[in-house]
C-alpha cells in the first residue's frame, strides 16, 4: 500500500513538473528585450514657417522675400531598431514630406517707361527628406521602462521649387547635422507600451551654416500578437537653417501618427 501511494505521489510531481515546464515554454520568452524592431509610420499635419530661397536667378523686378507656408501636409516615416546588448542599441530612421502650395508676390513691369506694380502667382513645392542614425544607451533597463540616450548623425536633402509667369526657381539645401537627445520606452515587453522621444541639436554656426532643430514624438504602441502591433501618436518636427546670403528655410510640422510595427 506504501509502495502504490509513493509511486502515485511521485507521479503527480512528474506530472506536475512537466505541465508547469510547458506552461513557461508558452507564455514566455528566453530574451529580456527585443533584438529588433521595424515599424511604418504614416503622419499628417499642419505645416506653418517662410522660406526664402536667396538670390534665384528670377527678374530683378520680381521680388521673393519670404515665402509664408501656412497647409495641410502629409509624408511617411520608418524606423529600425537593433538590440546589441540590454543596455546598447542602433536605431535607424528616416522620413519624407512634401508640400505643395500656391501664393502671390508683388512685382513691377515696365509699360510705356513706367512700372506698374503686378501681383505675381508662384506655385511653390517643398520637399524634406531626412535619414539618422543614433547609437541609444539605456540609463534605465528593466521590466517597467527603457529610457537613456540617443548620440548619432543625421543628413537632410531640403528642396524649394517655384514656378512664376515670369520664371522658376529650384534650390537645394543639403547638410549632415549631428543628433542629440533622449528616450524612454514604458512596458517594454509588453503587449501596452508607450514611447517618447525627443532629439535635435541646438543653434550652432559651421563655417556659413546656420541652424537648429528640435524633434518630439510621443505615441502608443498595440500589439496584437505578440510580435505584430500598431502605432498611434503625435510628432513636432521644427527646423531653422540658413545659409549666408542664400536659402533660409523656418519650418514647423505638427501632426499626427500612424502605422504598424513588428518586433523579435
Amino acid at each position: 500500500m506504501k509502495s502504490r501511494r509513493s509511486t502515485l505521489v511521485l507521479l503527480l510531481v512528474l506530472f506536475s513538473c512537466q505541465t508547469a515546464a510547458a506552461q513557461v515554454v508558452y507564455g514566455q520568452s528566453d530574451r529580456s528585450f527585443d533584438r529588433v524592431r521595424l515599424a511604418g509610420v504614416w503622419w499628417v499635419g499642419t505645416l506653418d514657417g517662410s522660406i526664402n530661397p536667396g538670390d534665384v536667378g528670377l527678374p530683378p523686378s520680381i521680388e521673393i522675400g519670404d515665402l509664408g507656408v501656412s497647409d495641410t501636409e502629409s509624408g511617411w516615416m520608418w524606423e529600425a531598431d537593433f538590440g546589441l546588448a540590454r543596455r546598447h542599441r542602433i536605431r535607424v530612421s528616416g522620413s519624407s514630406r512634401s508640400n505643395d502650395g500656391m501664393t502671390t508676390v508683388t512685382g513691377r513691369i515696365p509699360i510705356g517707361g513706367i512700372e506698374v506694380p503686378v501681383q505675381v502667382p508662384i506655385s511653390s513645392t517643398l520637399g524634406i527628406q531626412e535619414f539618422e542614425v543614433n547609437y541609444n544607451v539605456l540609463v534605465l533597463a528593466n521590466p517597467t521602462v527603457d529610457a537613456g540616450f540617443l548620440v548619432g548623425v543625421g543628413y537632410f536633402d531640403a528642396t524649394a521649387m517655384a514656378s512664376t509667369p515670369v520664371g522658376n526657381f529650384d534650390e537645394t539645401f543639403a547638410t549632415p547635422y549631428p543628433s542629440l537627445g533622449g528616450n524612454a520606452l514604458f512596458n517594454p515587453m509588453g503587449r501596452f507600451r508607450a514611447y517618447v522621444e525627443l532629439t535635435g541639436f541646438p543653434k550652432v554656426t559651421v563655417d556659413d551654416f546656420t541652424g537648429w532643430k528640435m524633434s518630439v514624438i510621443a505615441r502608443v504602441e498595440m500589439f496584437i500578437t505578440k510580435n505584430v502591433g500598431a502605432y498611434i501618436g503625435y510628432r513636432t518636427y521644427e527646423i531653422d537653417l540658413n545659409e549666408k546670403n542664400t536659402q533660409d528655410f523656418n519650418l514647423k510640422w505638427n501632426g499626427l501618427i500612424v502605422g504598424g510595427a513588428v518586433r523579435f
